[in-house]
Parts: structure tokens; sequence; C-alpha cells
């Protein structure tokens, strides 16, 4: 029997993971969304891609992304969390950035936090 050293017994045990994982995810099932989609929705589908390409060619890495949705977002009247604010009013928006590589946008809302968050999280590569 080998004597297999823990980083090496830790990097099989992943790659087992991410095998059994990799052939869990299924997402052709889901079908093609085009294919079923009316003709005035793959046009609305057309528009948003025509409008993200340009945001793709100016936004090529994770910083140049942050500025790019800086400048998008405080268009739109989100502004910089300022941590000493210490009143907010429904319907403010606010956006924190973390080192120039990862940001939060959030609109405040009037409802407790704990009774509806909502999140989207997404990874630029």
């Amino acid at each position: 029997m080998r004597n297999i050293t823990k980083p090496a017994a830790f990097f099989a045990i992943a790659l087992a993971a991410f095998a059994a994982s990799a052939g869990a995810q299924d997402y052709g099932s889901r079908g093609n969304l085009e294919a079923s989609a009316t003709d005035a929705e793959r046009a609305e589908i057309e528009a948003l891609y025509q409008r993200f390409i340009p945001y793709i060619d100016r936004a090529r890495t994770e910083l140049t992304m942050v500025k790019e949705t800086v400048a998008y977002a405080e268009a739109r009247g989100f502004r910089e969390w300022d941590p000493a604010l210490r009143r907010v009013n429904p319907g403010d928006r606010f956006y924190a950035i973390n080192r120039d590589r990862t940001m939060l946008l959030w609109v405040v809302g009037s409802e407790p936090l704990a009774s509806r968050l909502s999140s989207r999280a997404d990874e630029v590569r």
C-alpha cells in the first residue's frame, strides 16, 4: 500500500469531487432558450446582446469591469457607500468596492432585511 501525503490525498479527493460534480451538471437538459423563444423574444435577446458587446469590449478584466460598472451605476443614480452614513431612505442606491476587483450594488427597501433579501452574484473571468 502506498503512503499518500496529506496534500496528495486532499488533491485526490478534490479531483474526485470535481469529476463527480461535473457529471451531475446537465445543462443541456434545460434546452436552448433561442429554440423556444418567439420572434419578438429573439429580437429582444439580440438587442440585449448588442448592448452588452461594447461593455465586454471595455471590461476585459475584473479591474476594468469595476470601473465600467461604477460609471454605469452612477449614471443610474447609485452612489458610493459611506459607512459613516447613519440614515438611509427607501429607494436609495449604493455601491461598495472591494480592492478594485469586486463590487456590491444595492437598493434600500422599505421592508426589514430579514423579511426579504434578494441577491445576485456573478463572476467575471
